[in-house]
């Protein structure tokens, strides 16, 4: 249990800190978009958990907690801040990030937890919406409409 109580506490500081990246004040759109599309990375990547000796020599990796939902909001954040950029790829970048944020929301949100499928609806339809007002990508903002 303490192990488990550790890894929980070892995900929440990692999470903290990938907030306070995104959160920084002086970075431009682009900035900002490019270190949340970073932390969207890492929590897909996600951190290792507390293992005080289990090694079991099989050179197998050690298992990760993963954080799929919160990389759907840096997905997001990333798809916000680069929609509002002025370079000329800009805008297909930006659809790009908001088709990943809404397939990382997916269709049927959590499974295993209903009491936080509001938040979850939440956030897709954002994703969506901000997918739906892409001007340089028409077919994929017409699905998204739909």
């Amino acid at each position: 249990e303490m192990l488990a109580l550790d890894s929980i506490e070892r995900g929440r500081k990692f999470t903290e800190i990938l907030h306070r990246a995104v959160s920084v004040g002086g970075l431009d759109d682009r900035s900002r978009a490019d270190v949340a599309a970073a932390c969207a990375r890492a929590c897909l990547k996600g951190t290792k958990t507390t293992q005080w000796g289990s090694y079991n020599g099989s050179g197998s990796p050690s298992p990760r907690l993963r954080f799929p939902r919160k990389a759907a909001y840096f997905t997001l954040i990333a798809a916000e801040a680069m929609s509002r950029c002025k370079s000329v790829d800009a805008g297909q970048r930006a659809s790009n990030l908001y088709v990943a944020a809404s397939h990382l929301y997916s269709r049927t949100g959590n499974e295993e937890d209903s009491l936080t499928k509001y938040g979850w609806a939440t956030l897709r339809a954002s994703a969506l919406q901000g997918l739906s007002c892409q001007p340089s990508d028409k077919p994929v903002a017409e699905e998204a409409t739909e």
